[in-house]
């Protein structure tokens, strides 16, 4: 069929946090997230994590009223790279 060349796709991670630039962007992820979740603690965490980075550790701390040390806390499943 003809002589075809291998082509390397380059792909990267993707990090749902680097797209979560506003309040309303936020406020989606979550809410989808919660109706994906079923009650899974787990998959709630992931979502929660995500937020925290997308919001930064220090602006959601302020936001939140929470001390820094506590949001940036990072739940284990994303510290362990589980899913």
């Amino acid at each position: 069929m003809g002589d075809r060349s291998e082509e390397k796709i380059k792909l990267s991670k993707w990090d749902s946090a680097e797209y979560l630039k506003t309040d309303e962007k936020l406020a989606l992820y979550l809410e989808a997230w919660f109706e994906e979740a079923g009650g899974d603690a787990a998959f709630i965490d992931k979502a929660l994590g995500t937020i925290a980075r997308a919001k930064g550790m220090t602006q959601l701390a302020k936001e939140t009223g929470l001390g820094r040390s506590i949001v940036s806390n990072v739940p284990a499943s994303q510290a362990s790279g589980e899913f």
